[in-house]
């Protein structure tokens, strides 16, 4: 039976815990931690985050301390100012795969898709003229008319609403889709938001590339537990299932602040950003 859970809680709590092992590696990292190659790291980490002592205190020594403190707070600042900035980093590298009058497939709403969006159709350096297939609730494609309404009234943009269960039916017309990923896994699958699984699935039988925008701090180093977890319906006797998993061979590129990459490599993210010991399968 799958498990019900607050979708919005566990995605903020996974985010929270990418950090904190992001933080691990790092103070695993500190020129003073790999003085102290006698000393568990997981117990120096713990310390420094005030979960704990370090396993052989004598060891340590506040001069060391302090150099690991200073180290992984010049670290933490870059990351804080990556999670503050992640949305218009992504955006960024929209010239590059949005191309002029194209036809985008999107599901539901998304800051992150919206500012991308934005970036192509208000490049400086050339003008792309895109259409943009929102499929979804109509207040989704409301919100996007909301904050895209420059774009849309210089006719730079155009939105077009359709139905949930339209997206295979019009595939055939569609360049791309464009998708946020709410955490990608270390064997390059990703967790969405629900009901874009079928988005990929009707492009892949169309042949049509999927676009996958991907913070970085929302790289997990753990693996599902589950195949499905559902929320609390709107309705009684509704199924609404938390999220929907996204295998890799379902995406053509993940987009990162970094740029893109295909999903079968995103291994070399996950080794960058996490230690082998704080994966979890």
């Amino acid at each position: 039976m799958p498990k019900t859970k607050n979708y919005h809680m566990v995605e903020n709590s996974a985010d929270h815990f990418n950090i904190i092992r992001r933080c691990q590696k790092i103070v695993r990292e500190t020129k003073a931690a790999k003085k102290l190659s006698d000393t568990d790291q997981n117990s120096l980490a713990n310390a420094l985050m005030g979960c704990g002592r370090p396993a052989e205190t004598k060891k340590v020594n506040q001069m060391d301390l302090t150099e690991i403190k200073e180290e992984v707070l010049e670290s933490v600042r870059g990351l804080r100012d990556d999670i503050e900035s992640h949305i218009e980093r992504i955006a960024e590298h929209s010239a590059d795969y949005l191309k002029p009058h194209d036809r985008i497939l999107i599901w539901g709403f998304s800051a992150l898709v919206a500012n991308f969006i934005e970036k192509a159709v208000a490049s400086k350096s050339r003008k792309t003229p895109i259409t943009l297939l929102v499929s979804g609730s109509s207040n989704d494609a409301m919100d996007y008319q909301r904050i895209l309404r420059k774009q849309v009234e210089s006719k730079m943009l155009q939105i077009v609403v359709i139905g949930d269960g339209a997206a295979f039916t019009v595939m055939p017309i569609v360049q791309k889709v464009l998708i946020p990923a709410s955490s990608l896994l270390p064997d390059g699958s990703m967790r969405t938001p629900a009901g874009i699984r079928a988005l990929c699935l009707a492009a892949r039988v169309h042949a049509v590339p999927v676009l996958a925008l991907c913070p970085l701090h929302k790289i997990s180093a753990d693996y599902p537990e589950d195949e499905c977890e559902l929320v609390q319906p709107d309705h009684p006797r509704e199924i609404k299932p938390a999220w929907d998993l996204v295998k890799s061979n379902l995406v053509s590129v993940v987009i990162t602040s970094e740029g893109g990459l295909p999903p079968n490599d995103t291994y070399r993210l996950h080794n960058q950003l996490y230690h082998p010991g704080d994966s979890l399968q």
